[in-house]
């Protein structure tokens, strides 16, 4: 659990995940009640909003089209791009953008919640003080990176090209 991250409008949650099947709505890394990386029903990886440990009631969310790949480090990619009067969410696999929604809406981002990784507490994230993060999520992490602007599709892309150690399993 870290402090207040200071999102603005616009902003990207990137992470490099190793897992095998997973749960719905185990959160992956994203900031309380707000944004998350997370699984979502039949082992998806899913960028959106979240209340408690559910999808938010209004459906902002959007869904990776395909199945996260057991065993296999992938890279995942949520931006929230926002605009006068509108907002768009991009989810990245792998350096490609495989989902996008727009909403005639510009998210503000609640300056109390805490950023996760990992266990979702039971009570309120935005302002629950627990610390059993990871607990609950059969996944490892690996350069979670948080950038305080919407990063272009070029950009994401050289995120999965960047030399890194991430595919090195013991």
């Amino acid at each position: 659990m870290a402090p207040h991250v200071p999102f603005g409008t616009s902003f990207t949650i990137a992470a490099w995940v190793h897992a095998d099947s997973q749960g719905n709505n185990d959160r992956l890394v994203g900031q309380g009640d707000h944004f998350n990386l997370y699984f979502s029903s039949s082992n998806k990886v899913a960028f959106g909003m979240l209340d408690g440990w559910q999808p938010n009631s209004n459906g902002v969310r959007v869904i990776d089209a395909g199945t996260h790949p057991d065993y296999t480090w992938t890279l995942y990619v949520g931006v929230v791009e926002a605009g006068v009067g509108n907002s768009t969410l991009r989810l990245y696999k792998d350096g490609v953008e495989v989902a996008s929604q727009s909403f005639a809406q510009t998210f503000t981002n609640p300056g109390t919640c805490r950023f996760y990784m990992g266990h979702m507490p039971g009570a309120s994230s935005c302002t629950d003080t627990q610390v059993d993060e990871f607990a609950r999520v059969d996944a490892m992490l690996d350069d979670v990176r948080v950038y305080g602007r919407a990063l272009s599709a070029g950009e994401v892309g050289l995120l999965f090209v960047e030399p890194d150690t991430h595919g090195v399993v013991p």
